[in-house]
């Protein structure tokens, strides 16, 4: 005689694959699949970081200009109280880096295919740079004013597009029109972006405007 317990576990098993291929087939129904073009379709968002960047980067250069603090006063007050100093002239970064708006005017010592290297006189000791090839950041020079701010644009690539672009136009209108290798021993006024965060007594400028003064 067949095993009745046999007839009746089968039917169970096919039950329970039907039921779950109807839950997967009804997840599916639910969901909607979305490329990367229609995601952001979906969040609503035309940003255009290369138009915004081209709009924005007069106004954030006259606000650093503005609002610029004197490399050497700037050195100083960090040397005193880090955390004062960038509550007084920077906006904070979190995880204890501030990012400033400065001033300076040094002589072009030297000129290569990564940096403009400066003597500054008030800060004899220091190492003051300028980007001018891989290392060159548009980020200082978004943030140093404090009026971009990350919740103003759709996501964080849209926020790291900012800077980007802001690069392609610092390289382009501030230091290549400049012809930087023809700078050596030419004193320059500059206004830039900075971040801390290097070595001591090291300072990377990130320059939105430059000019020959001597």
């Amino acid at each position: 005689m067949a095993n009745p317990l046999r007839r009746v576990k089968y039917p169970k098993i096919l039950l329970g694959v039907v039921f779950g291929v109807a839950l997967v087939a009804g997840m599916i129904a639910d969901t909607t699949f979305v490329d990367t073009t229609s995601a952001t379709e979906i969040r609503g968002s035309d940003f255009d970081p290369e138009e915004y960047t081209a709009q924005a980067f007069p106004e954030i250069r006259d606000l650093i200009i503005e609002q610029a603090v004197p490399l050497s006063e700037l050195a100083a007050a960090i040397a005193n109280d880090p955390a004062a100093a960038g509550a007084e002239y920077g906006q904070d970064m979190g995880a204890g880096r501030f990012t400033y708006p400065v001033s300076v005017t040094g002589t072009v010592d030297e000129v290569d295919s990564d940096y403009i290297y400066l003597s500054v006189d008030e800060l004899p000791d220091a190492d003051v740079r300028m980007p001018i090839g891989s290392a060159l950041s548009g980020n200082p020079v978004r943030d140093a004013t404090g009026t971009i701010a990350f919740g103003d644009f759709p996501d964080q690539n849209a926020y790291q597009s900012v800077a980007n672009y802001f690069r392609r136009i610092m390289l382009a209108e501030v230091i290549e029109v400049l012809d930087p290798p023809s700078l050596v021993g030419k004193t320059l006024e500059i206004y830039a972006g900075w971040v801390t965060g290097g070595p001591a007594d090291t300072y990377l400028l990130m320059p939105v405007s430059i000019e020959v003064v001597s």
